[in-house]
């Protein structure tokens, strides 16, 4: 019975196979028509941003939010959020600085998504288009009142 069916596997896998290598690869050979900037899911200042490429196409699109969950990274972007398995410091380092700041060793904000930032009794808190209020550490309070005065 295995005889029978690891072949028609392996045949099936190899056609997904080469499906797949057509679509990514294949498609994108010089001279062929580029896609128009309104198709691409994320803007090309963010085009080799990896961790993009690891949401699902649902999700895929430019960062809002992200926050360090253990080993896994909780990305917020504009269609929603999902988690996926990598490390937050390698996801701020891969984004250009002029797209977001880090406010905690365990968050960072696309500035787009900043809506206003106040005090509290714990310290600073963003107040975000997407997702939920953001903490502000000790160490990034400077920055973000002299940074954000103007949307307090």
């Amino acid at each position: 019975m295995a005889t029978v069916i690891l072949p028609k596997h392996l045949v099936f896998g190899g056609l997904l196979y080469l499906l797949n290598f057509y679509v990514h690869i294949g498609a994108s050979k010089e001279g062929d028509i580029p896609l128009k900037e309104e198709h691409l899911p994320v803007k090309l200042a963010l085009a080799n941003v990896t961790f993009i490429s690891k949401l699902s196409p649902s999700v895929a699109a430019e960062p809002l939010l992200l926050q360090a969950q253990e080993h896994y990274l909780k990305v917020t972007t504009a269609l929603g959020s999902e988690l996926i398995l990598y490390k937050f410091g390698q996801a701020v380092r891969e984004i250009p600085e002029n797209f977001g700041v880090q406010v905690h060793r365990s968050f960072w904000v696309a500035i787009q998504n900043i809506n206003g930032w106040s005090t509290t009794e714990t310290g600073i808190k963003l107040s975000v288009h997407h997702g939920t209020p953001v903490p502000v550490s000790r160490r990034f309070e400077q920055m973000v009142t002299q940074q954000f005065l103007e949307i307090k």
